[in-house]
Order: structure tokens, then sequence, then C-alpha cells
């Protein structure tokens, strides 16, 4: 659907991070293309370390479930763009049935329409001049490009209206955005709503298309606070969304869009946008994280839906974690000490430090051994994580350990090629990312 040949013939050299050398001087080069015939295994160190990787069989295990879902509560899915910024699985999450992407900037956006993704959600407001002049002269070079975005004041809809070229034939699609006290953008009461919906509806310039908010900042210890503070936040968006229809705001020939999904309570999310429909709008869910899931934060939120799951009988979370950061001890100074050539610089950091997934032996021919949670990350510096192991522990200078991580994006924004491989480390493939 997108146009990769780029992509698949991009180059990969001694410049890019975890590529191998691939000659004595380290000046051949490959392409993505060509990576499945080199029959590169990740468990021979045909590969340096670290080395970021995703496994196949669960990243499509991932687009299929989460497809799947969206549609049993007929809702549609624009996956946000920012977790991975991996076209190539861009294109995957539209091959299988996502109705566009969600971006938050003009970089990300620039980076879709580079390679042609025409159904663009921006989870953001569009304020900047440059920003709203690119996002104009797209929609009058390419009719069939389709662009959404949010305000939440009436300032906003002037600088919209004042650097967009009039377009009646593909405008501006416009959502007011409601938000929380103390949380992030959006509108605090429908009064000021309302006057962004009149605002918006009397331009030529722009076409007021739905309601939007962001729930996933209302994530706590306390699940019962998160859902009553959802709520309230659910409450105002259904006041904004009646008042819009009953005084008919919302462009006559699109239906409206109700939006909402980050990647902690989008069945929340759907539910209570459903309700708000009432079938009479679509359902926009923008989760991100889902495609490689993870190890620690949002697998630890996968039991809390799993138990909202069963009070509404509804699906059990089958999102699996597909992303890894593999690197090979260094040293072991001391007993009950291992130090791993995986850092910051490598693996995300900013929710919780990582978790020891696997341990391998390089003279064994045995599958990975999974490691218990006696043996985890203290601290990470730039290059290097400090392993706590009991001080038996079988782990020596070269054992190969994988991490699993604790929020996808801030592990992804660290490399720009990351592997594909197989349930036995096979290298099948990579993909680039464009932060």
């Amino acid at each position: 659907m997108l146009d990769l040949a780029n992509e698949m013939s991009r180059p990969i050299n001694g410049a890019v991070k975890g590529a191998p050398p691939l000659s004595a001087n380290d000046r051949v080069q490959l392409t993505t293309e060509e990576i499945p015939k080199q029959g590169w295994r990740l468990l021979n160190e045909d590969l340096p370390f670290p080395a970021a990787v995703i496994q196949v069989s669960a990243l499509r295990n991932n687009l299929e479930w989460m497809q799947r879902y969206a549609a049993e509560h007929g809702a549609l899915l624009a996956p946000h763009g920012k977790t991975t910024m991996a076209p190539q699985l861009f294109d995957l999450q539209l091959r299988h049935g996502a109705w566009g992407i969600t971006i938050s900037t003009l970089q990300q956006l620039r980076v879709c329409r580079q390679f042609g993704v025409q159904q663009i959600f921006m989870a953001n407001q569009l304020v900047g001049r440059s920003d709203i002049e690119y996002v104009s002269r797209e929609l009058l070079r390419d009719p069939k490009f389709q662009f959404h975005c949010l305000v939440d004041s009436i300032e906003g809809v002037r600088r919209l209206v004042e650097f967009s070229e009039p377009n009646p034939a593909n405008p501006i699609n416009v959502l007011i955005e409601v938000g929380l006290p103390n949380g992030r953008c959006g509108c605090r009461s429908l009064r000021q709503a309302v006057a962004i919906a009149d605002a918006v509806a009397a331009s030529a310039e722009l076409r007021l298309c739905g309601v939007e908010c962001y729930e996933g900042l209302v994530v706590t210890d306390i699940p019962r606070n998160d859902l009553r503070d959802i709520n309230a936040l659910f409450e105002l968006v259904k006041a904004v969304y009646d008042h819009c229809r009953i005084r008919r705001r919302f462009d006559a020939g699109h239906y409206p869009i109700l939006s909402a999904g980050g990647s902690a309570y989008f069945d929340v999310a759907a539910r209570a946008l459903a309700k708000i429909s009432g079938g009479e709008a679509k359902v926009l869910l923008r989760c991100g994280c889902y495609i490689t899931h993870d190890s620690l934060f949002y697998q630890r939120l996968a039991q809390r839906f799993n138990e909202r799951s069963a009070r509404q009988n509804d699906s059990i979370l089958g999102l699996q974690p597909a992303l890894e950061v593999w690197g090979q001890v260094q040293s072991v100074p001391e007993p009950g000490l291992a130090i791993v050539n995986v850092g910051k610089r490598d693996i995300s950091h900013d929710l919780e430090l990582p978790t020891v997934r696997l341990s391998h032996r390089l003279s064994s021919s045995k599958a990975p051994t999974k490691v218990n949670r006696t043996w985890r990350v203290k601290a990470l510096n730039d290059q290097h994580s400090h392993l706590t192991v009991p001080k038996n522990a079988d782990i020596a200078v070269g054992d190969l350990i994988a991490f699993g991580v604790s929020h996808p994006c801030t592990t992804f924004d660290k490399w720009q090629l990351i592997w594909l491989v197989d349930n036995s480390y096979r290298v099948e493939g990579a993909v680039w990312t464009h932060f």
C-alpha cells in the first residue's frame, strides 16, 4: 500500500547502528531486501551487540489481535505512528485494516506523506504557520489526502484560518479536543467547546468533523480512580458531541468522528465512545504501543484489561511482547554482578529500568534460557547495564542477554535499524525508523 521502494533499497553500512561489518575495510553495503539472503542468526554472533530485534510471530499476532478487537467493537483503528516511526510497520498496519495513521508533529506528518499515507489523524493542535501552510499545500496538491487535527481554542481556529488556503473540496478536518483539569490540551468546559464549534463551523477553510479526547494520561496505581476520571472526561465528550449534533455543527456530508484510545484504556474508550455515538459516528481508536507491546508497563496494564474484560464478558488481551534488546556480557567483576553492553543509548528507561528475559551461552545448541526475577537491572549507564544475579549464577563473559522493554516508544527512537527475527532468532529482515 505504501511506497517502500526506497526503504528496501536503502544501503546498510558501517555508519548504521547495529549493522555488522561486511568486509575487511567495512565499505561493502547491502540493502534491506538483501538481508534474508545473508543467513544471519543473532545467537551465532552474526550481528554486533547491542542489537534491537522484533520477533515476527509476535508482531503478526499483535497486528491481527488489535485489528480484530477494534472490528468486534465497531471501531476503526488509526495507530499512533510516533511509537515506531517505521513506514514498513505503518504499511503492515494499513494492510491489516487500519483506517489511517496518527501523528503528533509536522516531522511525523512529513514522513507519512513521503511514503504515501493518505489518511492522517494529527492528535495535536496545528498551530505553527509553517505547519499549517505545509498541510494546506498538501491538501491542494493531492485531493486524495485527508487530514484531521484538533482545536481547543478560538486562537487556534484563527491561526488555522489565517495561514491555510481556501480549499472547499478538501479542507482541513477539525475535531474539538476536550480535556481534564490539570491534564494536557483540551477544552475544560462545554461553554468553551461550543464557542470553538461555532467558530469552526463559520469558517470556509475548516470542516468540523468530530470530538476527541486522550484518556491515556489518566494512569495511576489506583484503577478505580483512573476510571472515575476517565468517565468524567467522556461525559464532557458526550456533552460536546450532543450539542454539535443537535445544533448541526458537524459537516453534513461527513459522518462525525469520536476519537480516543491510548494503549492503556483503549477498551474503556471503545465502549464509551460507542455508547455516545449510538451508531451515528465513527469511533476511532489511536493505540500505538500494541504493535510490539512490552514486558513491563503495558504487560501490567494487561492484567487490568483482563479484569475489566472478565466483568464485561469480553476478549482477553492477546498481545505479546515482540521487542527485545540483546547485549553481551562484557565483565563479571565480582560475584553477583555482571556488566552488559546495553545502556541508556539503547533501551528505554523513562518509565522504569528494563527487565532481563533470557540468557544464552554461545557454545550451547539449546534455545535461550529464561531467567527468573533474581536477575535484574539495578542501573544503566550510557552504554552499560549493571545486572545483579545470584552469586552462584551461571553467567560468563561473552554470554548473550535479552532485555524486555518498558515503553516501546522510547526504545524505537534509539535505533535507525531494528532486525526482524523468527522464533530461533534467524534474521528475516529489518525495519528503518525515521525519528
